[in-house]
């Protein structure tokens, strides 16, 4: 579990810092657009814990992006997901 966690943790740091720096601001303008420390934003980005629902959708109204979140096998080879599932 631990792995999956930091996994997810850093997949969610490196989306924040994409999204921030395509957008063209500094961690210090963010921080401000959602009423925050710099420190927060710096924390997000480069944390080891998984940051709350409501802070990430504060990140993304404030830099006019979705979240979105999916699944995916841990191995894409396995041939238990070579077929769809019938519903």
């Amino acid at each position: 579990m631990k792995n999956i966690n930091s996994n997810l943790i850093f997949s969610i740091g490196k989306a924040v810092f994409v999204a921030r720096t395509r957008c063209g601001f500094t961690r210090a303008q963010l921080a401000k657009r959602i009423g925050a420390q710099e420190s927060e934003i710096v924390r997000l980005e480069n944390t080891k814990n998984l940051p709350s629902l409501s802070l990430l959708k504060k990140v993304a109204s404030a830099l006019d992006q979705d979240i979105a979140f999916g699944f995916q096998p841990k191995n894409p080879y396995d041939i238990r997901f070579s077929k769809p599932a019938k519903l």
